[in-house]
């Protein structure tokens, strides 16, 4: 309500609503994230039982040092 009278304020839960809405999404559509396995793992759990259709290697600039992942 406005101070001298004037009616609600909708403008405000517009924000509020489109706000609330993208939240939902972001809850609803994000994806689990990845874990991290060692090699042996990698090799008995994966590769072993043929469940690798492609492997792609991305590399990670942190500062000085560099690390690969793999995304399966």
């Amino acid at each position: 309500m406005e101070p001298n009278g004037g009616g609600p304020n909708y403008e405000n839960w517009f924000k509020l609503f489109v706000l609330g809405g993208i939240g939902s999404y972001y809850a609803f559509f994000t994806q689990a994230p990845s874990q991290e396995i060692t090699y042996m793992d990698f090799v008995h759990s994966y590769l072993s039982q043929n469940k690798v259709e492609m492997i792609t290697l991305c590399e990670d600039k942190n500062n000085a040092s560099y690390k690969y992942r793999a995304v399966i």
